[in-house]
Protein backbone atom coordinates (compact mmCIF):
# COMPACT_ATOMS: atom_id res chain seq x y z
CA UNK A 1 0.00 0.00 0.00
CA UNK A 2 3.08 2.65 0.55
CA UNK A 3 4.41 2.24 -2.65
CA UNK A 4 0.47 2.84 -4.33
CA UNK A 5 0.49 6.15 -2.59
CA UNK A 6 3.79 6.85 -3.67
CA UNK A 7 3.51 5.94 -7.00
CA UNK A 8 -0.09 7.73 -6.88
CA UNK A 9 1.97 10.93 -5.38
CA UNK A 10 4.30 10.94 -8.19
CA UNK A 11 1.20 10.67 -10.38
CA UNK A 12 0.21 13.97 -8.95
CA UNK A 13 3.20 15.86 -9.74
CA UNK A 14 5.28 15.11 -6.38
CA UNK A 15 9.09 15.31 -6.76
CA UNK A 16 10.28 11.64 -6.54
CA UNK A 17 12.67 11.61 -4.24
CA UNK A 18 11.11 14.33 -1.36
CA UNK A 19 8.12 11.67 -0.80
CA UNK A 20 7.95 10.68 2.69
CA UNK A 21 5.45 8.12 4.51
CA UNK A 22 4.28 10.36 7.07
CA UNK A 23 0.75 7.82 8.95
CA UNK A 24 0.46 3.77 8.47
CA UNK A 25 -2.36 2.82 10.25
CA UNK A 26 -4.22 -0.78 10.24
CA UNK A 27 -7.52 -0.81 11.48
CA UNK A 28 -8.89 -3.91 12.33
CA UNK A 29 -12.52 -4.43 11.22
CA UNK A 30 -13.92 -6.47 14.24
CA UNK A 31 -17.35 -6.42 12.04
CA UNK A 32 -16.11 -8.45 9.06
CA UNK A 33 -14.98 -12.20 9.23
CA UNK A 34 -11.15 -12.95 9.02
CA UNK A 35 -8.56 -10.92 9.19
CA UNK A 36 -10.01 -7.58 7.71
CA UNK A 37 -8.26 -4.34 8.15
CA UNK A 38 -8.74 -0.89 6.99
CA UNK A 39 -4.97 0.62 5.89
CA UNK A 40 -4.49 4.17 5.33
CA UNK A 41 -0.87 5.55 4.33
CA UNK A 42 -0.61 9.09 3.99
CA UNK A 43 2.69 10.33 2.48
CA UNK A 44 3.46 14.12 1.41
CA UNK A 45 6.33 15.60 -0.66
CA UNK A 46 7.28 18.68 -2.46
CA UNK A 47 5.47 19.33 -5.87
CA UNK A 48 6.82 19.70 -9.30
CA UNK A 49 6.32 23.70 -10.15
CA UNK A 50 4.98 22.60 -13.61
CA UNK A 51 2.98 20.23 -12.66
CA UNK A 52 -1.08 20.91 -12.98
CA UNK A 53 -2.88 18.18 -11.07
CA UNK A 54 -5.71 18.16 -12.91
CA UNK A 55 -4.34 16.74 -15.86
CA UNK A 56 -1.77 14.25 -14.36
CA UNK A 57 -4.27 12.83 -11.57
CA UNK A 58 -5.26 9.30 -12.09
CA UNK A 59 -9.54 9.49 -12.71
CA UNK A 60 -11.47 9.68 -9.49
CA UNK A 61 -8.50 10.88 -7.51
CA UNK A 62 -8.10 14.52 -6.02
CA UNK A 63 -4.89 16.01 -4.81
CA UNK A 64 -4.53 15.11 -1.53
CA UNK A 65 -6.82 12.80 -0.82
CA UNK A 66 -6.25 9.07 -3.04
CA UNK A 67 -8.03 6.15 -1.72
CA UNK A 68 -6.66 2.55 -2.64
CA UNK A 69 -8.97 -0.15 -1.70
CA UNK A 70 -8.50 -3.96 -2.12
Amino acid sequence: MQKEAIALAEAAGVERGSITVIEFIELPLAYLPGNAVQVKVKVAGNLLQQARHDETLPSGHRLGACHISR
